[in-house]
């Protein structure tokens, strides 16, 4: 419905304010030794650096959050991106493309359109892909892994198979329950995955 595309948006937005804010607030991302310090007699110093080219594929059902969710800090993080778009969704992204190539040098962000089956293999066995951010069923995702020539050294970021059981303890509200369980099971025309 408009009102979850609505939510979705928003909830995108928070995320990707709090992802900005929190690189600013510690460049280290909770790792430390953002100066000079010394460890166990020796000096040390921890700066983020870019690991390379990050190829993501978000799922259909929820196109903005889950890919901006993989996008952001990996942008933040000084890497380019591929991103899959998802065949059935993937409008939602026209906007943000033409503000990624307004504001961002070319070849930055980059999208890909089709066949995931089809389109997904051939990048993968580049061997181009640094970064591997992946939404979806394992068989796809392990599939996926193998057509890269060197899945050793590949960074996986993955979400796989979500299928989340709502849990409901005997003190609780059973009417706040069914509510919320029936809401999780059916927003997003039941294919959320929390």
């Amino acid at each position: 419905t408009s009102s979850d595309a609505a939510k979705e948006f928003d909830r995108t937005m928070d995320f990707v304010a709090a992802a900005i804010e929190e690189i600013r607030a510690d460049p280290t991302i909770k790792q430390g030794y953002s100066s000079w310090t010394e460890v166990s007699g020796v000096k040390v110093q921890v700066r983020r650096g870019p690991i390379g080219v990050m190829l993501g594929l978000a799922p259909f059902n929820y196109p903005l959050n889950e890919m901006y969710a993989m996008l952001i800090p990996a942008l933040l993080m000084g890497n380019t991106c591929v991103l899959k778009l998802p065949a059935t969704g993937g409008l939602v992204h026209i906007l943000t493309a033409a503000a990624f190539a307004k504001a961002l040098p070319r070849g930055v962000v980059n999208f890909v359109s089709g066949s995931g089956r089809k389109t997904m293999p051939p990048i993968m066995q580049t061997g181009l892909v640094d970064v591997f951010g992946f939404i979806g069923g394992t068989s796809a995702m392990d599939a996926l892994i193998r057509e890269h020539p060197e899945p050793h050294r590949l960074k996986v970021f993955a979400q796989l198979a979500g299928k989340n059981m709502g849990i409901v303890l005997p003190d609780a509200d059973l009417d706040a329950a069914v509510k919320q369980v029936v809401l999780g099971a059916t927003s997003y025309n039941g294919q959320r995955c929390t």
